[in-house]
């Protein structure tokens, strides 16, 4: 994780260098180089374009690195495999019926429920959509493009009914036979993105029936936002 905080620190002070260098280069070459007013709004012009172009391209680089040791932070105190005590196989759609979610698939493979929120602690404006997933088969990866497909038609009918939102929770329950490393490292493939004004947090819980336990990556002293603290509440909230 060192490794990892280094670099997020070196392109953060490369960046914050950048446009130190910038601002410099335009005050100083407003004031001290003799040229017309015109052609000196022309060179600003044209440093204001490539600056918007390095900053394009530094951007990517700075939040790949932010993301990635947040990621390390949050599993570095991630907490063990718990056990609950109440069979989630059969509780969980009620258990979502009670919180106003809607059961749009259940088959013996998976099922999804959702709900839509649009005045929501997340987002004050516009809602969320909150989505969770109990996945029966275990050949059934979190990555799923039939969880895609389905995830995508709900976006679709919210918009046909012109239902905006910017939060996307989404959390997915796997029942396996048992919790290994290889499912953890699988279940620890989370999310915790900002995409523009669009948030999205993605947590992956593993589920063990016949001990009822579960696992899911969460963290007691750290979060890598108040979105992820979110997310988590809500899933345990469906475990009491």
């Amino acid at each position: 994780m060192e490794q990892i905080k280094k670099k997020r620190i070196m392109w953060l002070l490369i960046f914050l260098a950048t446009v130190l260098l910038y601002v410099s280069s335009m005050v100083l070459g407003w004031l001290f180089i003799p040229l017309s007013t015109d052609i000196k709004l022309s060179i600003v012009l044209v440093l204001t374009i490539i600056f918007i172009g390095v900053f394009l391209w530094f951007k990517p680089r700075i939040v790949y690195y932010a993301t990635v040791y947040q990621w390390f932070r949050l599993k570095e105190g991630q907490e063990p495999t718990k056990r609950i005590n109440l069979d989630i196989s059969t509780t969980l759609i009620q258990t979502l019926e009670e919180k106003s979610f809607k059961t749009i698939k259940n088959t013996d493979t998976l099922s999804l429920s959702y709900r839509y929120l649009k005045s929501h602690q997340l987002e004050t404006k516009r809602g969320s959509l909150e989505a969770v997933v109990y996945i029966k088969d275990e050949k059934i990866t979190f990555n799923d493009q039939q969880i895609h497909r389905i995830i995508n038609q709900i976006e679709e009918t919210l918009k046909t009914e012109k239902k905006r939102f910017l939060n996307y929770v989404i959390i997915q329950f796997k029942a396996v036979k048992e919790i290994t490393p290889d499912l953890i490292n699988e279940a620890n493939q989370v999310a915790f993105d900002k995409h523009s004004a669009v948030r999205v947090s993605i947590i992956n819980a593993l589920y063990q029936k016949d001990t009822q336990e579960i696992y899911y990556l969460h963290n007691k002293t750290y979060s890598p936002n108040f979105h992820y603290t979110y997310a988590i509440s809500l899933l345990e909230s469906l475990l009491s």
